[in-house]
């Protein structure tokens, strides 16, 4: 699990207590759960897999809101490039736009992408520049549902 530096205690007992909750206890899990701070420019590797954060623009306007109210929150957002293999999948968690994602280098074989926030229409033509293979839309807004029904 990825989460911000100064939050990392916080975060760790906050998801300890949410999947213990759903009775995903530790000791029935057939794998242990790694905290690991999240921070730009970090990149975490394990197994093969290659883990790199970029920021996103999505939460940028909280910071100051959550400063006043002396909320820890830094309003930071990361989408992350995840390599596997000869394969590259971009997860973008929530953007600010399109452009966020313009930083990230390399092939993306599949995109996952929230799609509340975005142009589609921009994300076709973006995506067809960058060749990427596949595109799952998450976070649909209402309006787009009757489309992909």
């Amino acid at each position: 699990m990825l989460a911000p530096p100064d939050l990392t205690g916080k975060f760790k007992h906050a998801i300890k207590a949410i999947l213990n909750l759903g009775y995903l206890f530790p000791e029935r899990l057939p794998f242990t759960i790694d905290y690991e701070p999240l921070a730009l420019g970090r990149t975490i590797t394990r197994d093969g897999i290659t883990i790199s954060p970029y920021p996103t623009s999505h939460l940028a306007g909280m910071t100051d809101f959550a400063a006043a109210h002396g909320y820890p929150n830094r309003g930071e957002c990361f989408a992350m490039y995840i390599k596997a293999g000869k394969t590259a999948i971009v997860y973008s968690a929530d953007l600010g736009s399109l452009d966020d994602l313009n930083a990230i280098e390399g092939t993306i074989d599949w995109l996952l992408i929230e799609s509340t926030h975005i142009a589609l229409d921009q994300l076709w033509s973006w995506a067809e520049e960058r060749g990427v293979r596949r595109i799952i839309l998450t976070h649909i807004a209402d309006v787009l549902q009757a489309f992909f029904a």
